[in-house]
């Protein structure tokens, strides 16, 4: 066990995902993403909270990374 590397899938700048074609990608700060009345906004930071979900910094305010869809290329 000690020859394992163990990544974080976040930190304050980046946040790992997974592609439409299946392929694991770092996606760093600024992204976009669009909420419920489709307003495109841009995060510019991330945060585990210590109830384990992921929130989102956007215009200087958090939010829980559920109420947004990251949009790709």
């Amino acid at each position: 066990m000690d020859n394992l590397n163990f990544y974080k899938y976040e930190n304050e700048k980046s946040l790992l995902v997974v592609n439409g074609q299946g392929q694991i990608k770092r996606l760093y700060c600024p992204f976009p993403v669009t909420n419920n009345v489709r307003q495109i906004l841009a995060v510019s930071a991330i945060a585990a909270g210590n109830d384990e979900k992921i929130y989102y910094k956007i215009n200087g305010t958090y939010y829980e990374y559920s109420s947004f869809v990251i949009l790709g290329n």
